[in-house]
């Protein structure tokens, strides 16, 4: 995949309103909300791919670091690590056990 401004906006384009897209995934503001604590960037997009049910393959890490960048605030982790101001709402969280065995 070639990297690319057009790529990147094709991409956050479809993570904001994938039901006009024809998926059936929720956009990138119903699933995260903002927070004051910074979670690790890989963290979360560990979360997310749980969250809406894809792989690694439909979502490349650095496609949605760059979206990420974008919209929301960024701080170091409680781990150290660069994170993002958000979380998984609330409503959502069972879907990070989904097939962990958790």
């Amino acid at each position: 995949m070639t990297l690319s401004p057009e790529a990147v906006a094709a991409y956050k384009k479809l993570l904001e309103n994938p039901k006009d897209n024809g998926f059936d995934f929720l956009p990138l503001n119903e699933v995260f909300e903002v927070t004051e604590v910074s979670i690790a960037k890989h963290l979360l997009y560990d979360q997310y791919l749980k969250v809406i049910n894809r792989t690694r393959e439909h979502l490349p890490k650095v496609i949605f670091y760059i979206i990420m960048d974008d919209i929301y605030n960024q701080k170091k982790a409680d781990d150290g690590n660069l994170g993002y101001c958000v979380q998984i709402r609330e409503s959502l969280k069972s879907a990070l056990n989904y097939g962990t065995g958790n």
